[in-house]
């Protein structure tokens, strides 16, 4: 269920950002991706808090998560999920955007994308390969004391800090550029990652996770905003398709790093990598040659 989960992801996720993309204006991509990413969040936090309750009040104060307890709230989260379909089926409408590919195969429509979109990639994946699942984060934040309850208000503070950091962060890509956004972005990522490697306390847990939400806010927009950028209007929806392939390929074996690193090393060690990767990463975005692609980058 979790694959096909992922496979429904995959699909929906290119057309989607190609579709803000078309119909944004390019001084303004930034905040609109930004703002997706906002009212995303803000559905998380809203669901964790709920969840959070139900299982507060529906396990009677138990610590871990019971099987009654997960399935009560997988079945509820169906009923958001239908709502979302039944919206987009009725209430969203395209408008013309680009126009169609003529004289060439979506298989081969990747050839026409620039030198500095095959660049970025080469170094998101880069990046990616240091940024394990968060599952490690709530495995760290659990070995600190942390409850079943809590991590809950843990990720749903975290998503408000997405949520709220998202829009203005987006904001500031189309001000100050995407590049400048990205590279804070991950050096935050960077610094949050060393502190989860030395934490000590769950107190430290809550600090880091309002940091890495900051991550989020200054990454996430400017991340997609530069992909329109980078390319031509019509391949944007095979570029955004390029882009969430790259992050998904690389995030496989990155978790399987991390994984191998926390058995063999101990805890701290997938997280000294993953702040080492992201700050070459930011290095690497950093020292790109000037294009005309990346006027504004």
């Amino acid at each position: 269920m979790r694959f096909l989960d992922r496979v429904g992801k995959g699909v929906r996720t290119a057309p989607r950002d190609a579709l803000i993309a078309d119909l944004t204006p390019p001084e303004r991509r930034g905040r609109a991706f930004g703002f997706n990413k906002a009212m995303d969040k803000a559905g998380a936090v809203a669901g964790l808090l709920l969840a959070a309750a139900l299982l507060h009040f529906g396990q009677h104060g138990q610590v871990t998560l019971t099987l009654e307890g997960y399935r009560s709230l997988v079945l509820l989260a169906v009923i958001p999920g239908l709502g979302a379909v039944l919206v987009l089926a009725w209430a969203v409408h395209e408008r013309p955007g680009a126009p169609p590919l003529t004289g060439r195969s979506v298989r081969l429509a990747w050839q026409g994308l620039d030198a500095p979109f095959r660049r970025y990639l080469a170094i998101l994946v880069c990046f990616t390969l240091g940024n394990s699942s968060d599952a490690f984060l709530m495995l760290r934040a659990q070995s600190l004391g942390l409850g079943t309850v809590e991590i809950f208000l843990l990720v749903a503070a975290f998503n408000l800090v997405i949520s709220l950091s998202s829009t203005p962060g987006g904001a500031l890509s189309d001000l100050l550029g995407r590049r400048r956004l990205i590279v804070a972005g991950w050096l935050i990522y960077a610094a949050v990652y060393a502190g989860f490697a030395f934490a000590s306390a769950a107190s430290h847990v809550w600090t880091l996770y309002i940091l890495y939400g900051f991550y989020y806010g200054a990454f996430q927009g400017a991340a997609s905003a530069l992909v329109a950028d980078l390319v031509p209007p019509e391949l944007r929806g095979t570029a955004y398709g390029l882009f969430d392939a790259a992050v998904g390929v690389a995030a496989f074996p990155a978790s399987v790093l991390a994984g191998l690193l926390w058995q063999w090393y101990g805890s701290p060690a997938p997280f000294v990598v993953g702040s080492a990767l992201a700050l070459l990463s930011a290095v690497l975005l950093g020292a790109l040659p000037a294009h005309r692609s990346l006027r504004g980058v």
